[in-house]
This record gives C-alpha cells, structure tokens and sequence, in this order.
C-alpha cells in the first residue's frame, strides 16, 4: 500500500464521517457534488474534500484533447481519485478547470445553465419520464417529481443497506423503518442539490430530515445514501441537461463551441474507467488494496 493512496482512502473516510454529522457539511458537500453530479458518490466525496470550490474536472489527457485544447497549468495539483483496476486499487488524478489554460487552438469552454423561461419545458420532461404530479410553481412541482424518483428508487438501496446498518445507527431496524428513513434522508438532498446546480434558491434541509441523515454514521451506510443521493440527482439533473440543450439548440442559441466541448468531455468522462458509471459494492468506496506504485497510481502518470 503506497503512503500516498493510504492517505486518500483515509481521507474518503474521514470526509464521510464528517459530513454526514454536520447540517452545514452536508449541504457544503451537496453544493459541490451538484456541480459534479456527473460523478459517482465515492469521487465526489474526494473532489470535494480536496477541492470544494471546483466546477468541472477531467484528467490531463482529457484536457488535451484536440477539440478543448487545454493545457493543465505548470505546477497544478491534482485531485487524486481512487481507482478500482481490477485486484489493484489505485489512484487517478483529475485536474479543475481553473488548473488549466487556454492554448491558442482552444475553444470556450462552457457548461449548460437553466433559465426561468425554460420552466415549463422542463417540468414537462420530467414528468413524461418520471411520472405526472399535481401543484403549481416550479418548485412544488419539482419536490413532488423528487418525491416520485425516490419512491421508485429507494428500496433497492434500502435492501443493500439490511446487510451493512448493524455497526450504526439504524442497527437492528426493521426493514420498512430502514426504507423510510432512506427516503426521508434522501428526498431532500436529492432536492436541495438539484436546486443548487439550477442557481436556484434552496432551502436548508430540516432538522428532522438532518437527523435522517446523521443516522448514516458508518462508511457502509453514508456511502449507501450517498450513492441514494447522486444517483436520483444525476437521473434528474441529466434529463433537466438533455432538454436545456434541446431547447437552446432549437433556438440556435446554444454556441458551437459549447456543444464541441462540454459534450466531448462529458462522452471522455463516461469512457474513463470509474467515471459516474459504476458505483462499487453498492455505492460503497472501494476498500484500501492498494498497488506496488507501478500501477494507476505511479509517479507521473496521470489516468
């Protein structure tokens, strides 16, 4: 086990245990993973513990390729990652975009942005792929569509977590007890990070649906509502993407730049081993095997 990789698997774990016991934590991660939602739970715990601030990351080789044409800045540091390869586990290293330049060969890089006159068209495709709800206003709409996302969604994580709650707070909970109180911690995350990657006003969670959260005090079990949270937000926020851009396509205003570039990177990230696409034991981190150092991991190599 490299020190360096001890160190992050350590890290990860310290995070979790942190930012589940704090309101303020919790909502302070919630903000960076919306603007990583594209990324599993697990990286999104290190981004954040490494870079809270960061906007949207990619590795050196992703970063240079031919349509972004962007150099990571000499002297940048990485944000290490854990990387499952296999029966190694090692680390890959993901840069911000504020870690890199602008070569002479670039094109503006920019990310979708939700605006009020999209409300409408927006509401209509989650309903038509997550179920019809009642109400007005784009924000009781919205709560009731997360309410229909997570009562669609939350048993399967519910029935992972009978397997691993014992060691905490939800030890010895009957199992539909355990799914309710998934649902309770995680509708309101799931909202609140959706409403933070929109620009829109968010609400603090509640001190009851808080103490839901703060029931999920172990590795195990924070990393199983972790992965409850960001993968319903992912689901939403990535269909709330597809008919921004649907939208600004149609109306010619979305930059040939920005479609190159944003969904270059997004295709590049989806191809990358580990990248918001497998969540492992799940949603758990991977556990501290570590390679010799010549593997993902090694000195100057950047994956």
């Amino acid at each position: 086990m490299t020190r360096k990789a001890n160190a992050i698997s350590t890290l990860a774990r310290e995070t979790m245990a942190r930012i589940v016991g704090s309101p303020a934590e919790w909502e302070s991660f919630l903000r960076s993973a919306a603007r990583m939602y594209k990324y599993a739970f697990p990286e999104q715990v290190l981004i954040y513990a490494q870079r809270p601030n960061a906007t949207a990351c990619a590795t050196l080789e992703q970063w240079n390729r031919c349509r972004y044409r962007r150099w990571v800045k000499p002297g940048a540091v990485g944000i290490a990652l854990l990387e499952d390869t296999g029966p190694q586990l090692g680390l890959k290293y993901v840069f911000d975009l504020s870690d890199t330049r602008q070569t002479p060969y670039s094109q503006p890089f920019f990310t979708w942005a939700y605006r009020p006159e999209y409300e409408e068209a927006v509401l209509e495709s989650l309903e038509n792929h997550f179920g019809e709800v009642e109400g007005t206003g784009f924000s009781r709409r919205l709560h009731a569509i997360v309410g229909n996302l997570v009562e669609d969604n939350a048993a399967e994580y519910a029935a992972a977590l009978q397997g691993i709650a014992a060691d905490s707070h939800l030890g010895d909970t009957d199992p539909p007890v355990l799914l309710e109180l998934l649902k309770l911690a995680a509708a309101p995350s799931v909202e609140y990070m959706i409403l933070c990657r929109l620009g829109l006003p968010a609400a603090p969670i509640g001190e009851g649906d808080m103490q839901a959260v703060t029931l999920f005090n172990t590795q195990e079990t924070a990393a199983q509502l972790g992965a409850v949270v960001s993968d319903i937000a992912k689901m939403a926020l990535g269909q709330i993407e597809r008919t921004v851009k649907s939208i600004e396509k149609e109306a010619g205003t979305f930059a040939k730049s920005e479609r190159v570039t944003e969904n270059e990177l997004e295709e590049e990230i989806k191809r990358s081993v580990g990248y918001g696409t497998d969540i492992p034991a799940r949603g758990q981190l991977p556990d501290s095997r570590l390679d010799d150092g010549t593997g993902a991991g090694s000195a100057g190599q950047v994956r």
